[in-house]
C-alpha cells in the first residue's frame, strides 16, 4: 500500500513542475496552462465523468455546475443550482433560446418562438451546402427549393454584377439563372432560363421554363409557354398551352395543348382542348372550342365550335362539318351606309348569268372535306379519296344549291365579277358560294325581265289597237 502511495506522491509532484497554481495531467511532462486551474492533455484517453443512474444523480442535492453521466437515458446531465437539466433537452435550448431540436421542440408559444432572424438580414436554407432557400427582407424576394433562383452565399445570384429585387421562386431551379427582379416562379424548373426577361409569372413543372426575355408573360400549368424565349404579353393556362411558342406575343391560350404548335403567331386566342393547336405562325386567330383551330398561316381568321377549322383568312368558321343547322332568330345583316360606298356603277348581271346556273340536289361529303382541311389528302388524292362517313348525318343530307365552279365559270361567261363566290387562294383552301349574294343579280334579272315584259305588254297593246280597228273598217265596210 505504501508504495502506491509512494508512486502516486511522486506523480503527483511531478506534475505540478513548480506550479502550485495550476495542475497538470499529462503523460509528457509538459506545463499546465497558466491560465487553466486543471490541464488535462492526451492523445489516447479521454476524461471519465462519473457515472451513475438515475435514481443516484437524483438524489445528490442540487448544486451549481455538477456534471454526471445518467446510465439510464445514456446522457450528459447538469445541476443549475435549482435542478438537473439535460444537455439534449428541448427545456436547455429553450431556456437559452439558442436552437431548434432534429426531432422537434416542446413548450413553445406563437409570438415567443420562431425560426428566423431578430435583424434585418436574410435566413437562409441548404441542401447539401447547395442554396435551397432564403427569405429577403431588404429585396423583398423569396426562393424556396433546391437551387432556386441559383443565389450565392453573399445572397447574389451566381453571375456578378445583378441585384434582383421583388422575386419569388420556389421549386427546384425555379428562376434559376435570373438576373433581373419582378418575377414570380412557382414548380421545379419554372423560369429556370430566365435572364432578363421580368414581370413574368410561372405556376407549374417547367412553366415558361425557356424564357430569356420576354416580359409580362403568365403561365399556369405544366409545361405552359415552356420553350419561349422572347415572346413578351402571353397567357397560357393548361397542359402544355403555347408550348412551342419562341417568339409569338400577345397570345391567349386557356385548355390544354392550346396553342401547343404556336411559334411566332401573335394577337391569337385559343379557347378549349388543342384550340388552335396546329397554328405555327398565323396572326389575330380566335377558335372557341375543343379542336377548333385553322390551317397555319391564317390571318384574322375565327373558328367556333368544336372541331370547327377555318381555310382561309378573314373568315369565320361556325361548326364543323358535321353541322346541318346554324340557326339564329333573325337574319344576318350586312352593312349597308351609303355614306361608306363609293365607285357605285350598275354593272351587275341578270337575266344574262342567272340563265347560265344549273340548280341541282346533291349530298356533300363532309368528311373528305374535313381530312382535306386538315391536310390528310391532298388536292390531287381528292378524286379517288373514300371515305367511311355513309351513315353520316351531315353526308345523307339531301341539300340544294350549285356547284361553286360551275357558277364561277357562269360569272366569267357572262363577263361578271361576282362576289358569291370564294374561290380558293391556295391549294390548302376549298371553294364556297354566298348565297345571299345571289339576290343582286336575281333581282337584277327580274328588272330585266319586267323592262321585257313591259315591252311586250305595249307591242300587244298596239297590235290589240290594230286589230280593234281593222274590225271597225270591215264593219264599217259592209
Amino acid at each position: 500500500m505504501k508504495k502506491y502511495f509512494f508512486l502516486l506522491a511522486a506523480l503527483w509532484l511531478r506534475s505540478f513542475a513548480g506550479f502550485t497554481q495550476s495542475i497538470a495531467i499529462n503523460d509528457d511532462g509538459s506545463l499546465a496552462n497558466p491560465h487553466a486551474i486543471v490541464d488535462i492533455k492526451s492523445s489516447t484517453k479521454g476524461v471519465l465523468i462519473p457515472r451513475m443512474n438515475t435514481a443516484a444523480r437524483q438524489a445528490i442535492p442540487n448544486t451549481k455546475g455538477l456534471l454526471v453521466y445518467d446510465t439510464d437515458n445514456n446522457l450528459f446531465w447538469y445541476n443549475d443550482g435549482t435542478g438537473w437539466q439535460s444537455f439534449f433537452t428541448a427545456d436547455l435550448f429553450s431556456k437559452n433560446g439558442e436552437a431548434w431540436l432534429l426531432k422537434g421542440n416542446d413548450s413553445t408559444r406563437i409570438g415567443v418562438n420562431f425560426i428566423g432572424t431578430r435583424d434585418n438580414v436574410p435566413i437562409d436554407f441548404r441542401v447539401n451546402n447547395q442554396p435551397a432557400g432564403r427569405i429577403d427582407p431588404v429585396r423583398g424576394s423569396t426562393y424556396w427549393g433546391y437551387l432556386a433562383e441559383n443565389i450565392d452565399s453573399t445572397g447574389e445570384n451566381t453571375i456578378e454584377g445583378f441585384n434582383e429585387e421583388g422575386i419569388t421562386a420556389i421549386g427546384y431551379k425555379a428562376l434559376y439563372s435570373n438576373l433581373t427582379g419582378g418575377n414570380t416562379a412557382v414548380g421545379a424548373l419554372a423560369l429556370s432560363s430566365n435572364l432578363f426577361g421580368k414581370e413574368n409569372a410561372a405556376l407549374g413543372y417547367g412553366a415558361l421554363s425557356g424564357n430569356t426575355n420576354g416580359i409580362d408573360n403568365v403561365a399556369l400549368g405544366w409545361g405552359t409557354l415552356g420553350q419561349n424565349t422572347m415572346g413578351s404579353f402571353n397567357t397560357a393556362s393548361g397542359y402544355l398551352s403555347l408550348w412551342q411558342n419562341s417568339t409569338g406575343n400577345t397570345n391567349t391560350a386557356y385548355g390544354s395543348q392550346s396553342l401547343f404548335s404556336n411559334s411566332t403567331g401573335s394577337y391569337n386566342t385559343g379557347i378549349g382542348l388543342g384550340a388552335l393547336g396546329g397554328n405555327f405562325t398565323g396572326n389575330q386567330l380566335t377558335a372557341l372550342g375543343a379542336g377548333a383551330g385553322a390551317i397555319d398561316g391564317l390571318n384574322n381568321s375565327t373558328a367556333i365550335g368544336s372541331s370547327a377549322t377555318v381555310d382561309a383568312s378573314n373568315k369565320v368558321r361556325i361548326g364543323d362539318t358535321r353541322i346541318t343547322i346554324i340557326e339564329g332568330q333573325v337574319p344576318f345583316t350586312n352593312p349597308s351606309d351609303g355614306r361608306f360606298k363609293f365607285n357605285i356603277q350598275e354593272n351587275v348581271k341578270g337575266l344574262d348569268f342567272i340563265l347560265k346556273l344549273r340548280p341541282v340536289t346533291y349530298q356533300y361529303d363532309v368528311k373528305k372535306q374535313a381530312d382535306f382541311t386538315r391536310g390528310v389528302i391532298k388536292p390531287d388524292q381528292l378524286s379517288t379519296y373514300i371515305t367511311s362517313a355513309a351513315n353520316d348525318e351531315a353526308t345523307q343530307m339531301i341539300r340544294t344549291g350549285f356547284i361553286a365552279q360551275e357558277v364561277e365559270q357562269a360569272a366569267k361567261t357572262s363577263g361578271f365579277n361576282f362576289d358569291g363566290v370564294k374561290a380558293p387562294k391556295t391549294e390548302k383552301e376549298y371553294y364556297s358560294l354566298s348565297y345571299s349574294s345571289f339576290v343582286v343579280p336575281l333581282v337584277k334579272a327580274v328588272q330585266e325581265q319586267q323592262e321585257i315584259i313591259q315591252a311586250q305588254n305595249l307591242r300587244i297593246s298596239n297590235l290589240e289597237q290594230e286589230i280593234a280597228d281593222i274590225k271597225k273598217l270591215v264593219q264599217a265596210s259592209h
